[in-house]
């Protein structure tokens, strides 16, 4: 899938010969996972919100990446844009907390 952190983690934990099944998407990983392909290292923000799917570990420090919400710089004062990105930047943050403590 070219994530070099996923495959990095894979081969320190002497899985990447155990992987039979390769896609080009994490929406792929997802579907083949859905669909009986095993096990695959998803987001959480996918496999969390995925029925069908059962989280097997907590997220993986190793494989963390930061989140950032992007504003043009003409829009950032705009108090609508403003509220809108505060409102989403908290919600997204007690998400991700309540993700964590699970």
């Amino acid at each position: 899938m070219g994530d070099s952190a996923l495959e990095t983690w894979m081969t320190q934990h002497g899985l990447d010969g155990q992987c039979n099944y390769r896609v080009d998407s994490m929406l792929g990983m997802q579907t083949a996972v859905r669909n009986g392909s095993e096990v695959a290292v998803l987001p959480c923000y996918l496999g969390d919100s995925d029925a069908y799917l059962k989280r097997l570990t907590n997220p993986l420090p190793e494989l963390s990446v930061p989140l950032w919400i992007l504003i043009h710089p003409d829009l950032r004062r705009v108090s609508r844009i403003k509220a809108f990105t505060d409102t989403m930047a908290d919600y997204i943050r007690h998400a991700l907390n309540r993700t964590t403590q699970t």
